[in-house]
């Protein structure tokens, strides 16, 4: 039962965070041509990149660390916390030195955008969700990030006039950022406490902490690395226009992979304990409700990405309807790899062949994009990202095939797969040829609604969910 409320209140949150972009994008994206988009998308994804060496893999590490010690008692779990979090002062310590090195003796057209953006670096540094994550206190966590990104809205609208104000845009994103982790630490006392540690065990976690980086800094290379060449071979015009594209997708993304991470901790109990036929039974679950949600997400994007975009982003972006129509079949071999990758290689202590996936993902990425971007520009980074998801997929695939029956996995996949073509066949039919409607914002809004409750339909009438699907997920501890 405590797997389905932490699903509840991720889902929620994803729910949440799919609501607010519709709020504020549109607003942001008229203040804001592309060009100055771009630029600060350009920056931000250098930043995200010392983000990522400071914080090297303590997120994924420290969460399955606190998970291991969660039943001993404060006294243990708050040496563990303590430790891993000494460590992490250390990296993000380091790296914000390496940051105003590299900002002060290097500066660029950009420098203003680095400046203002150094509070994203000290959030890093009282980043402890991982602590809460291995305790599977999901509800604190939702919580805080909900509190945080509405005053960000409220802060964006009431300040936010002008494409003067591009610095002030990023300030607020860059200062909620800490203060949704400062946020943490005023209930933290009530689960432990900071306790003297020895110097070799805080360096002692630098190892196992790499193995969990590795994937970390693949993941990042293959997400951030793409835009990056984008505006160097190709234009901050093209940044921009494939930025909004993948931050769309990047929402649903987030809406797909949820009961994922909810599950992950679970999965690490039950492969520890050698439950093999409980796994095979949560496997199958949530390869069901992964594709449940995953496909038709893939293909209404396609049925509404036109108006969605004229609507969402305004004129000026356009042609991201093109990039998003691309990049959004990503989310198939993406929710797939979250089954034999973090279900299933993460806790079966495979983190090495999660590491080759991902890292050699990272590799394709640099070596397509460099050869696509010049002439395919936006368009051909879109289509670098989603071979990139398959090829990432498919290594995952061939390495968790010891422990799942892959075949099967796939097999559940059909149903959904099939019901929700059906389902978009019959709605473009219905718009298209009984129904046309050309207002943009109604067409839009009647669709999502037509869509979605035929779909559900459809899934009752075939049978593809049922009581015993749901029960599955219910009466996992």
């Amino acid at each position: 039962m405590k797997v389905l409320k932490n699903f509840l209140y991720n889902f929620s949150y994803k729910i949440l965070t799919m609501i607010l972009p519709f709020v504020t994008v549109p607003y942001v994206t008229r203040v804001f041509n592309p060009t100055l988009m771009g630029e600060y998308n350009y920056t931000a994804s250098i930043v995200a990149y010392f983000s990522t060496f400071g914080m090297l893999g303590i997120v994924i590490y420290g969460s399955n660390q606190i998970a291991k010690v969660s039943h001993k008692g404060k006294k243990e779990i708050s040496h563990v916390f303590s430790s891993v979090y000494y460590f992490q002062l250390f990296s993000t310590t380091l790296t914000i030195l390496v940051y105003l090195a590299y900002i002060f003796l290097f500066p660029s057209q950009y420098q203003q955008y680095f400046i203002v953006q150094i509070f994203s670096l000290i959030a890093i540094m009282f980043d402890i969700s991982w602590l809460f994550q291995g305790l599977e206190d999901f509800k604190r966590i939702v919580m805080r990030n909900t509190v945080v990104k509405l005053i960000g809205v409220v802060s964006i609208f009431t300040l936010i006039k002008s494409q003067s104000d591009i610095y002030l845009y990023v300030f607020i994103i860059s200062f909620s950022t800490l203060i949704s982790q400062g946020i943490m630490w005023l209930s933290v006392k009530n689960y432990v406490n900071l306790v003297r540690v020895g110097v070799k065990e805080i360096l002692s976690n630098f190892k196992p902490n790499l193995s969990f980086f590795l994937p970390q800094i693949s993941i990042s290379i293959y997400n951030t690395l793409d835009k990056i060449i984008l505006g160097s071979l190709g234009s901050v015009f093209d940044v921009g226009i494939y930025t909004q594209a993948v931050n769309i997708n990047s929402v649903l993304v987030n809406l797909v992979v949820t009961l994922s991470a909810v599950l992950q901790p679970r999965m690490t109990n039950l492969h520890a304990q050698g439950k093999k036929e409980e796994v095979r039974r949560v496997m199958s679950a949530s390869m069901l409700f992964n594709s449940i949600l995953t496909f038709p997400v893939v293909v209404g994007i396609l049925l509404v990405s036109q108006e969605f975009v004229h609507m969402f982003l305004g004129k000026e972006y356009a042609e991201t309807f093109i990039a998003l129509n691309i990049v959004v079949f990503s989310l198939i071999p993406i929710a797939f790899s979250e089954i034999v990758g973090r279900q299933t290689l993460i806790p079966t202590d495979n983190v090495r062949y999660f590491t080759i996936s991902v890292m050699s993902g990272a590799v394709v990425s640099i070596l397509l994009n460099f050869i696509v971007i010049p002439f395919g520009g936006y368009k051909g980074a879109a289509l670098v990202h989603v071979l990139v998801e398959i090829i990432v997929c498919a290594l995952m695939s061939y390495y968790a095939r010891k422990y799942l029956d892959i075949l099967a996995l796939l097999r559940i996949a059909i149903k959904p797969l099939v019901t929700s073509v059906v389902t978009v066949i019959i709605v473009h039919l219905m718009f298209s040829y009984i129904w046309p409607i050309y207002n943009s914002l109604l067409s839009l809004l009647l669709k999502i609604i037509v869509y979605s409750v035929i779909y559900g339909i459809l899934l009752l009438l075939t049978r593809t969910i049922t009581q015993k699907e749901i029960s599955m997920i219910r009466k996992t501890p």
